[in-house]
């Protein structure tokens, strides 16, 4: 998982995008960039080894970090 914006300094202002993919969600600022992601996984057993958070989990983390102005997409395939 990335952690492109937790350096000193680095902000994020405006609207977010947050996108759905298969497998994570994407939050992108308004430039088009990819700020972070956040991997998910719906299978119990992969996601106790792997250690990722459930669809949920990681749409509420996204939700967090995008703050008050976002939309949500679907990717296209």
């Amino acid at each position: 998982m990335g952690r492109f914006a937790e350096s000193p300094g680095q902000r994020f202002d405006g609207a977010m995008k947050i996108i759905q993919h298969a497998d994570c969600f994407e939050v992108r600022s308004e430039d088009g960039s990819i700020v972070r992601q956040f991997a998910f996984d719906d299978n119990a057993r992969r996601r106790a080894i792997s250690r990722r958070m459930t669809r949920k989990q990681a749409f509420q983390a996204a939700r967090t970090f995008a703050g008050k102005s976002y939309s949500v997409e679907t990717a296209k395939p």
